[in-house]
């Protein structure tokens, strides 16, 4: 089976495990048919050997993923909205302020306020994938316990390192 292995930040995680979360922006989007099963890896965070700051300075409340650095659970991948980039009057006039297509609603679903996802944009048109069917796993697992191979490279290759965003990946009938 063709899934998604997808890498979200530990604070995001939080978002989505507590069912605040339930859309994910993205600047790209699946090609493939959906639905699609998505696998929720938990990335350790920021990169820590240029900080000083304690590990836990950049979880929100002083929270802590236990998932870092695995995969925390799944979801199934029904609908990806588009939020394009254009004039926020509907008319091209030059000097015309421009901005994201996005409405209160979704913005409040994907837990970003408009200027975050105005800087995430840069301009270019972003995905917001819907969270349904979500499933958080008791245990974590590690990318090996899944047994992942990348369908993107040739010959296809056994995932052993995160993706930098997602990636699409064969999972073994067994998950």
């Amino acid at each position: 089976m063709i899934a998604i292995l997808q890498s979200i930040g530990p604070g995001w995680c939080r978002e989505i495990a507590e069912l605040r979360k339930k859309i994910e922006v993205r600047k790209t989007r699946p090609r493939r048919e959906l639905p699609i099963k998505v696998y929720m890896y938990c990335t350790i965070g920021p990169h820590f050997w240029r900080t000083t700051k304690p590990r836990d300075a950049f979880y929100p409340e002083g929270w802590t993923c236990p998932a870092n650095g695995s995969i925390f659970g799944e979801y199934t991948l029904r609908h990806v909205e588009e939020y394009p980039w254009g004039p926020d009057s509907g008319d091209w006039a030059e000097g015309e302020r421009m901005m994201y297509y996005i409405t209160t609603a979704e913005g409040e679903l994907t837990g970003m306020e408009y200027d975050k996802f105005a800087e995430y944009g840069g301009g270019k048109t972003l995905y917001g994938w819907h969270i349904e069917d979500l499933a958080i796993y008791d245990r974590p697992k590690t990318i090996r316990d899944m047994h992942f191979t990348n369908t993107t490279t040739i010959p296809a290759r056994s995932i052993v390192f995160p993706p930098q965003s997602w990636c699409y990946v064969e999972v073994p009938d067994e998950h």
